[in-house]
Formats: C-alpha cells, structure tokens, sequence
C-alpha cells in the first residue's frame, strides 16, 4: 500500500527480494533507504487517478494473497 511498508514487511531482511526490480506501492512516498539499488518504485494512485471507472473503495483488501499466511513457510520459486 506504502512505501515504507516495505521495511514494516521486512522485506529488507529477506533474500527473496534480493533482486527484485520493482517495488509497487498504491499511495506514493518517499523511496525505502533499504530497498535495492536496482529496484523502480512505481505508484499506482497518481496514474489511475486518471481512469474514472477505478475506484480504490471498489478493492477487496482481505482477498490480498497474503491477508493470510500459509501454515508452511513460503519458499523461492524459480
């Protein structure tokens, strides 16, 4: 949702991110000190504040795959 989720997530401690290439947020902010080099911060809000039919209100959250953790830890996939 925030940039600086990214850190409140931890992300920043995990080696599944360690190259990643972008990091998508939906409210814009200031880039995470701890997020790769290589990585582009993208932000949805400003570009879909243009497209009248998208309504943020319109999202269920609680279906976000990660709303609720798997009994198993999650693992790279390759």
């Amino acid at each position: 949702m925030h940039p600086h989720d990214w850190a409140a997530h931890q992300h920043h401690k995990s080696p599944l991110y360690a190259n990643l290439i972008a990091h998508v947020t939906y409210h814009p902010g200031a880039r995470p000190a701890t997020l790769p080099a290589c990585a582009h911060c993208v932000a949805l809000a400003p570009l879909l504040a243009g497209i009248p039919a998208f309504s943020f209100d319109e999202i269920d959250v609680t279906l976000y795959p990660h709303a609720v953790f798997p009994p198993a830890p999650r693992t790279a996939r390759r």
